[in-house]
Protein backbone atom coordinates (compact mmCIF):
# COMPACT_ATOMS: atom_id res chain seq x y z
CA UNK A 1 0.00 0.00 0.00
CA UNK A 2 1.07 3.04 -0.58
CA UNK A 3 1.36 6.23 1.92
CA UNK A 4 -1.78 8.04 0.98
CA UNK A 5 -3.68 5.28 1.82
CA UNK A 6 -2.17 4.69 4.99
CA UNK A 7 -2.83 7.91 5.81
CA UNK A 8 -7.02 7.48 4.96
CA UNK A 9 -6.72 4.47 7.26
CA UNK A 10 -5.07 6.32 9.93
CA UNK A 11 -7.93 9.23 10.05
CA UNK A 12 -10.61 6.91 9.67
CA UNK A 13 -9.86 4.51 12.43
CA UNK A 14 -8.96 7.95 14.39
CA UNK A 15 -12.19 9.51 13.61
CA UNK A 16 -13.88 6.66 14.31
CA UNK A 17 -12.32 6.51 17.90
CA UNK A 18 -12.98 9.60 18.81
CA UNK A 19 -16.83 9.83 17.50
CA UNK A 20 -17.39 6.11 19.69
CA UNK A 21 -15.43 7.74 23.35
CA UNK A 22 -15.19 11.11 22.66
CA UNK A 23 -18.30 13.07 21.43
CA UNK A 24 -21.13 11.18 20.42
CA UNK A 25 -22.54 7.96 22.31
CA UNK A 26 -24.72 5.60 21.63
CA UNK A 27 -27.80 5.68 24.09
CA UNK A 28 -30.79 3.64 24.89
CA UNK A 29 -33.97 5.25 24.54
CA UNK A 30 -37.30 3.70 26.10
CA UNK A 31 -40.57 4.28 24.77
CA UNK A 32 -42.35 1.27 26.73
CA UNK A 33 -42.12 -0.97 29.63
CA UNK A 34 -43.92 -3.98 29.85
CA UNK A 35 -43.76 -6.09 33.34
CA UNK A 36 -45.94 -9.02 34.34
CA UNK A 37 -45.08 -11.62 37.63
CA UNK A 38 -46.50 -14.06 39.29
CA UNK A 39 -48.39 -13.00 42.29
CA UNK A 40 -47.60 -16.22 44.46
CA UNK A 41 -43.74 -16.57 43.92
CA UNK A 42 -43.01 -12.07 43.74
CA UNK A 43 -44.78 -8.84 43.82
CA UNK A 44 -44.17 -6.33 41.97
CA UNK A 45 -44.17 -2.44 40.71
CA UNK A 46 -42.35 -1.32 37.66
CA UNK A 47 -42.34 2.63 36.87
CA UNK A 48 -40.98 4.48 33.17
CA UNK A 49 -40.34 7.66 35.22
CA UNK A 50 -40.25 10.75 32.68
CA UNK A 51 -41.09 8.59 29.63
CA UNK A 52 -40.96 12.06 26.97
CA UNK A 53 -37.45 13.23 28.18
CA UNK A 54 -34.75 10.88 27.42
CA UNK A 55 -32.40 12.94 29.95
CA UNK A 56 -33.84 12.81 32.80
CA UNK A 57 -35.85 9.00 32.08
CA UNK A 58 -35.36 6.60 34.82
CA UNK A 59 -36.45 2.84 35.67
CA UNK A 60 -37.87 1.89 38.84
CA UNK A 61 -38.61 -1.18 40.19
CA UNK A 62 -39.57 -3.08 43.91
CA UNK A 63 -39.95 -6.41 44.01
CA UNK A 64 -40.73 -8.65 47.20
CA UNK A 65 -40.36 -12.50 47.13
CA UNK A 66 -43.71 -14.28 48.27
CA UNK A 67 -41.84 -17.90 49.18
CA UNK A 68 -39.01 -19.20 49.15
CA UNK A 69 -36.87 -19.97 45.61
CA UNK A 70 -34.67 -23.03 45.50
CA UNK A 71 -33.42 -21.60 41.90
CA UNK A 72 -33.50 -19.23 39.63
CA UNK A 73 -32.45 -18.68 35.81
CA UNK A 74 -32.54 -15.72 33.44
CA UNK A 75 -32.79 -15.73 30.32
CA UNK A 76 -31.97 -12.30 28.63
CA UNK A 77 -32.74 -11.65 24.53
CA UNK A 78 -32.36 -8.65 22.73
CA UNK A 79 -34.24 -7.97 18.90
CA UNK A 80 -33.91 -5.74 16.55
CA UNK A 81 -37.22 -4.24 15.31
CA UNK A 82 -37.13 -3.28 11.50
CA UNK A 83 -39.17 0.11 10.23
CA UNK A 84 -42.02 -2.75 8.98
CA UNK A 85 -42.79 -3.49 12.92
CA UNK A 86 -40.88 -7.11 11.72
CA UNK A 87 -38.35 -8.36 14.82
CA UNK A 88 -35.70 -10.74 14.59
CA UNK A 89 -33.59 -11.65 17.46
CA UNK A 90 -30.02 -10.44 17.65
CA UNK A 91 -28.72 -11.73 21.36
CA UNK A 92 -29.84 -14.50 23.52
CA UNK A 93 -27.76 -15.45 27.15
CA UNK A 94 -29.23 -17.39 29.53
CA UNK A 95 -27.89 -17.58 33.30
CA UNK A 96 -28.26 -19.98 36.16
CA UNK A 97 -28.34 -16.68 38.72
CA UNK A 98 -27.56 -18.94 41.51
CA UNK A 99 -24.11 -20.63 40.07
CA UNK A 100 -23.52 -17.36 38.83
CA UNK A 101 -23.82 -16.00 42.79
CA UNK A 102 -21.31 -19.11 43.77
CA UNK A 103 -18.63 -18.65 40.81
CA UNK A 104 -19.20 -14.94 39.98
CA UNK A 105 -15.62 -14.65 37.82
CA UNK A 106 -16.62 -17.14 35.19
CA UNK A 107 -18.75 -15.01 33.22
CA UNK A 108 -17.38 -11.68 33.01
CA UNK A 109 -20.44 -10.39 30.78
CA UNK A 110 -22.63 -10.96 33.28
CA UNK A 111 -20.26 -9.73 36.16
CA UNK A 112 -20.29 -6.21 34.47
CA UNK A 113 -23.98 -6.10 33.91
CA UNK A 114 -24.39 -6.97 37.62
CA UNK A 115 -22.18 -5.14 39.08
CA UNK A 116 -23.57 -1.97 37.42
CA UNK A 117 -27.15 -2.96 38.74
CA UNK A 118 -25.91 -3.37 42.40
CA UNK A 119 -24.88 0.04 42.15
CA UNK A 120 -28.43 1.34 41.55
CA UNK A 121 -29.69 -0.39 44.32
CA UNK A 122 -30.31 -3.75 46.15
CA UNK A 123 -31.14 -5.54 43.21
CA UNK A 124 -29.43 -8.41 42.99
CA UNK A 125 -29.35 -11.81 44.76
CA UNK A 126 -26.34 -12.46 47.17
CA UNK A 127 -27.33 -16.21 47.90
CA UNK A 128 -29.32 -19.38 47.30
CA UNK A 129 -32.12 -20.31 48.32
CA UNK A 130 -34.01 -16.67 48.34
CA UNK A 131 -35.73 -16.59 51.45
CA UNK A 132 -39.11 -15.41 51.61
CA UNK A 133 -39.81 -11.74 52.57
CA UNK A 134 -36.75 -10.90 51.02
CA UNK A 135 -36.78 -7.65 49.06
CA UNK A 136 -34.88 -6.13 46.26
CA UNK A 137 -34.99 -2.73 44.21
CA UNK A 138 -34.00 -1.03 41.45
CA UNK A 139 -34.40 2.82 41.74
CA UNK A 140 -34.51 5.78 39.24
CA UNK A 141 -31.85 4.03 37.11
CA UNK A 142 -30.88 6.08 34.20
CA UNK A 143 -30.98 4.45 30.55
CA UNK A 144 -29.02 6.78 29.00
CA UNK A 145 -26.18 5.48 31.87
CA UNK A 146 -25.84 2.64 29.97
CA UNK A 147 -22.84 2.01 27.95
CA UNK A 148 -23.56 0.67 24.66
CA UNK A 149 -21.02 -0.17 22.22
CA UNK A 150 -20.45 2.95 19.82
CA UNK A 151 -20.49 0.04 16.91
CA UNK A 152 -24.06 -0.89 17.46
CA UNK A 153 -26.31 0.29 15.01
CA UNK A 154 -29.41 2.59 16.17
CA UNK A 155 -32.32 0.95 15.44
CA UNK A 156 -35.31 0.16 17.55
CA UNK A 157 -35.54 -2.65 19.60
CA UNK A 158 -37.08 -4.84 21.99
CA UNK A 159 -34.94 -5.84 25.66
CA UNK A 160 -36.53 -8.67 27.15
CA UNK A 161 -36.42 -10.36 30.68
CA UNK A 162 -37.94 -13.76 32.00
CA UNK A 163 -36.74 -14.83 35.32
CA UNK A 164 -37.89 -18.65 35.67
CA UNK A 165 -37.56 -20.91 38.16
CA UNK A 166 -37.99 -24.81 39.10
CA UNK A 167 -37.76 -27.76 36.80
CA UNK A 168 -40.34 -26.30 34.40
CA UNK A 169 -38.56 -23.00 33.96
CA UNK A 170 -42.01 -21.43 35.04
CA UNK A 171 -41.60 -18.09 34.04
CA UNK A 172 -42.40 -15.33 37.47
CA UNK A 173 -41.12 -12.23 36.09
CA UNK A 174 -41.48 -11.17 32.55
CA UNK A 175 -40.22 -7.64 31.92
CA UNK A 176 -39.72 -6.04 27.97
CA UNK A 177 -38.42 -2.47 27.10
CA UNK A 178 -39.23 -1.15 23.64
CA UNK A 179 -37.42 1.52 22.87
CA UNK A 180 -34.83 2.78 19.91
CA UNK A 181 -31.13 3.34 20.14
CA UNK A 182 -29.75 6.64 19.09
CA UNK A 183 -26.66 8.60 18.82
CA UNK A 184 -26.32 11.62 21.59
CA UNK A 185 -23.65 14.18 21.84
CA UNK A 186 -22.14 13.57 25.27
CA UNK A 187 -22.34 17.46 26.32
CA UNK A 188 -26.61 16.35 26.29
CA UNK A 189 -25.87 13.62 28.65
CA UNK A 190 -25.69 15.29 31.87
CA UNK A 191 -27.16 14.63 35.51
CA UNK A 192 -31.03 14.41 35.45
CA UNK A 193 -32.36 18.18 36.60
CA UNK A 194 -34.21 18.57 39.32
Amino acid sequence: MNEHCWVRILTMVLLNISLSNGFVTVVPIINRMDCKFNARVINMTCTLNKPNSFINQTVTMEMEIMREVKDVKLAAAYYVVSESGDSSRLVQRTVDLCSYIRHPNRDRLVKVIFDRLKEEGNYFVTKCPIRRNEKFYIRNLRPTSVQIPGFIPESSFIFENIYQIGALFEPVVEVRYYGKLVRVMNKDLQKPRT
